[in-house]
């Protein structure tokens, strides 16, 4: 029986890695939705997994939809998102 050698990875180019990917700002990667959230892509990936943020499978991909995002946040108890947008730009002033 022989072993089945896996297929080698694709060389990224330069700066390929450090893009976000979104399309139009509604479409997020797992980095961008970390960015969006002001948590880390760690903390997007397991809250996914344990079905705490909607996500979709796009070509193998995790996505993000903004909408969708702010819609889950919407409907949650406690602070309204327009509410804790502004908390986080207070912050940062």
């Amino acid at each position: 029986m022989s072993r089945r050698v896996p297929p080698k990875k694709r060389k990224k180019r330069p700066g390929e890695a450090k893009k976000l990917r979104s399309i139009g700002g509604e479409v997020l990667d797992v980095d961008a939705c970390a960015r969006f959230l002001g948590t880390s892509p760690y903390t997007v990936r397991a809250r996914k997994d344990r079905g705490l943020l909607p996500y979709h499978r796009w070509g193998g991909r995790v996505v993000f939809i903004r909408t969708e995002l702010v819609e889950f946040f919407e409907k949650l108890n406690g602070v309204s998102v327009s509410e804790a947008l502004e908390n986080i730009a207070n912050r940062q002033e």
